[in-house]
């Protein structure tokens, strides 16, 4: 669930109880926004585009409870930023916490 004001893509925030709840809720939260917002790439890495800085820093912070680094970068030619993670190298701990399952492939 995020919160949204005014419904912008760029002020969407991940409320306090979830960023606050146990391990298991986190990972289900991060599943669920990573179903509906992040693809694989050919190359395997997971990213998310997203206008919103502030909130994929919190997602990147998200990320390190399951000790899973990310980079983040942008802003970019077309204003977004990414967040992206190498599948390959967490692999493991998306075995580990079930919840972390991801996610769709690019089309390309």
């Amino acid at each position: 669930m995020l919160e949204v004001k005014g419904k912008s893509s760029y002020t969407w925030y991940i409320p306090h109880f979830i960023v606050n709840a146990n391990s298991k809720v986190v990972a289900l939260w991060l599943r669920a926004f990573f179903v509906d917002e992040a693809t694989v790439t050919k190359t395997g890495i997971v990213r998310i585009k997203s206008m919103n800085y502030t909130g994929l820093k919190q997602i990147k912070r998200l990320l390190r409870k399951f000790k899973i680094e990310s980079t983040l970068t942008g802003p970019n030619c077309d204003k977004p930023y990414y967040l992206g993670i190498i599948y390959k190298r967490y692999n493991y701990l998306f075995q580990k916490y079930k919840g972390l399952t991801i996610i769709k492939r690019e089309k390309n």
